[in-house]
């Protein structure tokens, strides 16, 4: 055994302390955090005051509430995003790294649309890079249809490339969910983010692909 001394006293005072501040806490981080304290700091005076038994269960307590504090942890960086965004930045952009995903998310914005708005307009100059997570908007040149797109899609992604205006009027048809990109923040990850300048370009030449074959297949049908 060791000894505190008098200092065995102030641990008493300090692990029962702590518990009543778990207590306050109410829950969460700083309930299993004050536990945990209060568990380590009871530990050391048991073993101090040589019981031995109520050291034991004091350990057990600080476990449980490790334990408990570590799954909290772990969940709030799990689920830092949304259903919306991580379906876009992991499913979609397939960016899993935490730190990467954050940097996304503070350039996505996201807003609700009615039928109607025009969210692009033919000519443009720096058009919005969008994507549609839910709903349907109509695409027009020179005031033709051209077609729809759809959830799952972008928009403006042949502007952000080119750098030129924008090619057609986009305007929503169905109300929809749409995430839009800050363009020159977007430009300034891809140079430090490879791996997103590598998926934007595998996800636009794809949608693109898509787009056209279907818009093509629509004007061509009586």
């Amino acid at each position: 055994m060791f000894e505190l001394g008098d200092q065995a006293n102030w641990l008493a005072h300090l692990a029962a302390l702590l518990l009543v501040l778990s207590a306050l806490a109410g829950g969460g981080r700083l309930l299993h955090a004050f536990g945990l304290g209060a568990g380590l700091v009871g530990a050391i005076y048991f073993v101090a005051s040589d019981l031995q038994f109520a050291a034991i269960w004091a350990g057990v307590f600080s476990l449980v509430n490790a334990a408990k504090l570590a799954r909290i942890v772990h969940q709030s960086r799990r689920n830092f995003m949304t259903s919306e965004q991580r379906a876009l930045i992991e499913d979609v952009l397939m960016i899993t790294a935490t730190p990467q995903q954050r940097k996304l998310m503070e350039i996505i914005s996201w807003r609700d649309t009615k039928p109607g708005e025009v969210l692009m307009w033919q000519g443009q100059k720096s058009p919005p890079l969008a994507y549609i997570a839910s709903g349907q908007v109509d695409v027009e040149h020179d005031g033709t249809h051209l077609g729809e797109c759809r959830a799952g899609e972008f928009l403006g992604e042949m502007s952000l490339i080119s750098g030129e205006r924008a090619t057609a009027t986009v305007t929503v048809s169905e109300a929809a969910r749409i995430a839009m990109f800050d363009r020159k923040e977007l430009l300034n990850l891809t140079s430090e983010m490879p791996e997103l300048s590598l998926s934007l370009d595998h996800v636009f030449n794809r949608g693109l692909t898509e787009k056209l074959q279907r818009m093509n297949k629509e004007r061509s049908e009586p």
